[in-house]
């Protein structure tokens, strides 16, 4: 009899004890999805990507995906599934599911703040980002990722504005500019006959800036900066990113995770890039408005934020020394 007491004590105790440890090593439950008032923000705990100020400083367009590049990772490797993600929250309305991206618009308010961003009505199950606007306003060029339309891993698209503010359906740009790569970060030039994009053969280095011109209103075929923009090896080398100024004497362009500017020389040729903010932990992503008084881009706010690639959308202004000024968050 006590022998089957002590049994049944030990059998008793083993499940108290695995109880315990199902409970200590079970995937902590995150509560119900969380939507809060940081949504109406631009700047969220979520992944903050291609910015792009209009040419009269009042939109601004983001790509967002609802959980930082490091969780994304973490995501990507099995580390933490997407659901438990997306219960951490705040999560902006749009198509977010297999790691996408989606792209807002805000719009400055009469008191200089920005308004809720809205998702665009272009947006897809497929990833659209850096999008940016023709000078005119009429056009929205951007970036579609393994759309089945594409003739590679990302290609270039444009859509037109439609009567209502909304715009027309993705058109690929063909062939001379899209190809088996990754072709994206489209910018314009302020007469429309001149698209600069990345063309990239990897994901992360081979990544170059490449140009075509429009004749008789088709694209002709891409070809690559020269250098300085460009540099040679460019299988270890990053130049991408890049923005066109309205009068076309400035090309922005990020290296190697920082901001670089090139000057047109008198011989049309391009000038060796400076870098925009050397104290800056990384930078990118920059455009800046029709009149040159504001640059705004991509950034983070400290190391810390940098090794958790934590990043945020910031502007700068022009000043009298020609100089950028301290960058602030937009918001």
């Amino acid at each position: 009899m006590k022998k089957t007491i002590k049994i049944i004590m030990i059998v008793v105790l083993v499940a108290i004890v695995g109880i315990v440890l199902i409970n200590l090593i079970k995937k902590p439950d995150y509560g119900p999805l969380q939507i809060d008032e940081d949504i109406t923000k631009i700047n969220t705990v979520g992944w903050q990507d291609s910015a792009f100020i209009s040419p009269d400083g009042n939109e601004l367009y983001f790509a967002y995906m609802p959980y930082a590049q490091k969780i994304f990772m973490d995501i990507y490797f099995g580390k933490i599934s997407e659901e438990e993600v997306q219960r951490m929250g705040p999560i902006r309305p749009g198509n977010h599911g297999n790691f996408n991206f989606d792209t807002y618009r805000a719009v400055k308010n009469e008191d200089d703040t920005w308004s809720t961003p809205i998702n665009l009505n272009i947006n897809s199950d497929y990833s659209l980002y850096s999008a940016k606007l023709s000078y005119d306003g009429n056009e929205l060029y951007y970036a579609i990722r393994e759309y089945d339309k594409n003739y590679g891993a990302d290609d270039i698209y444009v859509s037109k504005k439609l009567p209502d503010g909304t715009w027309s359906p993705p058109e690929n740009l063909g062939p001379n500019i899209n190809t088996r790569f990754r072709d994206d970060h489209p910018s314009l030039s302020s007469d429309g006959q001149t698209l600069y994009f990345t063309r990239s053969e990897k994901e992360v280095l081979g990544i170059e800036i490449m140009v075509s011109k429009k004749i008789d209103g088709e694209w002709t075929k891409a070809e690559k900066l020269p250098q300085p923009i460009n540099q040679l090896n460019p299988k270890d080398k990053a130049n991408h990113q890049p923005f066109i100024t309205y009068e076309g004497k400035e090309l922005y362009f990020t290296r190697m995770m920082q901001l670089y500017v090139s000057e047109k020389q008198d011989d049309g040729n391009w000038g060796e890039p400076i870098s925009v903010f050397p104290d800056l932990d990384a930078s990118g992503h920059a455009s800046v408005t029709a009149d040159g008084k504001y640059l705004y881009f991509l950034t983070v706010k400290d190391k810390e934020s940098f090794e958790r690639h934590e990043w945020l959308l910031a502007y700068s202004e022009k000043q009298p020394d020609g100089s950028w000024g301290e960058p602030r968050p937009v918001d």
